[in-house]
């Protein structure tokens, strides 16, 4: 059973943005010595962890498929009296299972992929996800799955639940890119770099629409990192980043399609809304309005131009 696309919505108002981040980002420069060992704060599994009537790969895959009822009764509103903390905190622990199951390269390398792919895909747990990402990139920027696992859940493939532009996320698709030999893989990487500035303009929507909205202490470095990146997330950078994919990857096989197409694609559908929205931000020229009044005399709105204007939007029927 897969595992949808959904991020797990903590009990606070982080949960508003936590749930619009659809990407990664990718930074320039990444030291591949960082992760050219397995850390030595990764547990690697013992034959005894192993040992199991079941596969690796069946195990992972039940694994799954909790995580996935858990998802789907939460959805449904039969978790009873299930929090959502108590629910993260589940999931965090299905994922330490995997995380271990993750180890076992040695033993069935395509258990290990899943494993940590399911893993980055359930749990919440920084150092967890940090250890995951670690053991990806030291044993699988050339699985043949992994492009289509980034480019489906590319909210998975980071430090954060929504891969958030935080530094380890930065040296994790950097250090995909530079050490896979797939193109597809490296093309899905810059996919999800254009996906990232679309999360991060959604990311400082929220906040500029609602200033007064707090975050618990542990997401204030990731807060004050999207406001700090602002600059990397302008309209021109977007649209040009998604053109630029659109043509180098444009023959690149992804699924039913091309790494090139999708990208086309994407941004055909989602920036006429990124625009929308930033001549509707604070600070922004308003867009024109033109129409009659009650008197039927046609005016603009920048006919008002250094006034106070009031806008009252109402109908009747």
């Amino acid at each position: 059973m897969e595992i949808t696309k959904r991020l797990r919505i903590r009990e606070s108002s982080i949960g508003r943005l936590i749930l619009i981040a659809v990407g990664t980002m990718v930074a320039a420069g990444c030291d591949r010595s960082q992760t050219a060992a397995l850390p030595e704060s990764v547990e690697v599994a013992s034959a005894d962890d192993a040992a199991s009537d079941q596969s690796l790969l069946d195990q992972v895959e039940g694994y799954k498929s909790k995580a996935d009822e858990m998802f789907q009764s939460h959805d449904h509103g039969s978790g009873g009296d299930h929090s959502h903390d108590q629910m993260a905190n589940e999931l965090d622990a299905i994922g330490a299972k995997l995380l271990k199951i993750g180890t076992l390269v040695e033993k069935d390398v395509d258990a290990s992929f899943h494993a940590l792919a399911t893993m980055l895909a359930v749990s919440s747990s920084i150092p967890d996800r940090r250890k995951a990402l670690d053991l990806l990139l030291q044993h699988h920027v050339d699985h043949p799955e992994l492009a289509d696992q980034m480019n489906e859940h590319p909210e998975a493939f980071g430090l954060s639940p929504g891969a958030y532009p935080e530094e380890k996320t930065f040296e994790f698709l950097n250090a995909i890119a530079d050490q896979t030999n797939l193109e597809a893989v490296r093309g899905v990487a810059a996919l999800n770099i254009g996906r990232s500035y679309i999360a991060g303009q959604e990311a400082l929507h929220v906040l500029s629409s609602d200033p007064d909205i707090e975050f618990p202490p542990e997401y204030q470095t990731l807060i004050d990192s999207i406001k700090a990146s602002k600059d990397q997330f302008a309209l021109p950078i977007i649209k040009d980043h998604y053109a630029r994919v659109a043509e180098k990857y444009a023959d690149v096989p992804l699924g039913d399609s091309t790494v090139g197409k999708i990208a086309a694609a994407e941004y055909k559908s989602r920036g006429p809304t990124l625009v929308a929205r930033f001549r509707t931000s604070v600070g922004s020229v308003a867009p024109e309005i033109e129409g009659p009044d009650l008197d039927g005399t046609t005016f603009k709105l920048s006919d008002y131009r250094g006034k106070v204007v009031m806008l009252d939007f109402w109908g009747h029927w």
